[in-house]
């Protein structure tokens, strides 16, 4: 009975050995969790910061959270895709004979607030279609887009200042 009790392992060595074993997988485990973890927070916060694709569905608040944030990709890419729809509407425009705005966004351009308005009043509408609708508003108006050129307006009202209509 004292060689089985010498070959076999008591309980005290059993239960050191399966423990030591368990912390061991269990350490590792949590060292690859760790290291997912931060790969994927960091992969994520890098996508997010360099990925931002703006297409005719994507929502307002997309670029209202651009600006809020002064996210310069995000703006730039905003801006792109804006100038992109002005750019496809004055070619139908033009296709049609229809006299059409030359539209081109620059940094004083009154468009892009004007699209931020809108998309404050629908936060459930698209980019493109706030464009679309700012485009459309400033053609109606026969307000030049996109240069900021506040002299065409004013050289179309030279020929009736002090003409009244009543008078004859």
């Amino acid at each position: 009975m004292d060689n089985a009790a010498a070959s076999c392992p008591d309980a005290e060595e059993i239960m050191s050995a399966f423990l030591s074993t368990a912390v061991c997988a269990a350490r590792d485990q949590m060292r690859r969790s760790l290291l997912a973890g931060v790969l994927l927070i960091g992969t994520s916060s890098i996508l997010s910061a360099a990925e931002v694709r703006i297409d005719e569905h994507t929502l307002c608040p997309v670029a209202l959270h651009a600006f809020d944030e002064k996210d310069l990709p995000a703006i730039e890419e905003f801006s792109r895709f804006v100038q992109g729809v002005f750019d496809d509407l004055n070619a139908r425009y033009s296709d049609r004979g229809e006299p059409a705005p030359r539209a081109k966004l620059t940094d004083k351009s009154g468009e892009v607030p004007v699209i931020l308005g809108f998309c404050r009043q629908h936060p459930r509408s698209t980019i493109y279609q706030e464009a679309v609708n700012t485009y459309r508003g400033m053609q109606s108006l026969g307000t030049p887009l996109g240069g900021g050129d506040t002299e065409a307006p004013m050289q179309k009202q030279k020929g009736n200042e002090g003409t009244s209509r009543f008078r004859e």
